[in-house]
């Protein structure tokens, strides 16, 4: 469980990073071209501000779960959540162009929202996770 919450760690410090430049990176898809970055920013404040919304939260959740911090545990969830959420809003944009593609994307969100749910919801304090009893230690050994 603790390799888990690692790499969860780590995917949401990435996604942070990621999400304020994702309208500033060109797309290659010749199909659904992308407006210039000036354009999005000017023509969409509501998309800019989810991004950076979501980069935040993102970002909060990376902090205290690499600190084993108290509250690491909740903000997986809520990063877990944005992922799921982040799912479901890709699947209602693009239903109309929907591919295997697009769906194998946006299911990597769903996947990853699901498992930090489930990886989150236990009240296992992450430092816990490593913790190991010393045998001589243990209540429940017998003599």
């Amino acid at each position: 469980m603790q390799d888990i919450r690692k790499i969860l760690c780590w995917v949401f410090g990435i996604q942070s990073l990621m999400l304020p430049v994702h309208p500033f990176w060109p797309n290659r898809d010749p199909n659904h071209p992308q407006p210039p970055s000036l354009q999005l920013l000017r023509d969409q404040p509501a998309a800019t501000t989810v991004l950076v919304a979501e980069a935040i939260v993102f970002g909060q959740a990376w902090w205290p779960i690499r600190k084993g911090k108290t509250s690491a545990r909740r903000w997986g969830i809520a990063a877990s959540l944005v992922y799921i959420l982040m799912f479901f809003q890709q699947l209602i944009r693009s239903s109309d162009a929907f591919t295997m593609r697009n769906f194998a994307g946006q299911a990597s969100a769903l996947i990853v929202g699901i498992g930090g749910i489930v990886v989150f919801s236990f009240r296992q304090t992450i430092e816990s996770d490593s913790t190991t009893l010393n045998p001589e230690e243990d209540p429940t050994r017998e003599e």
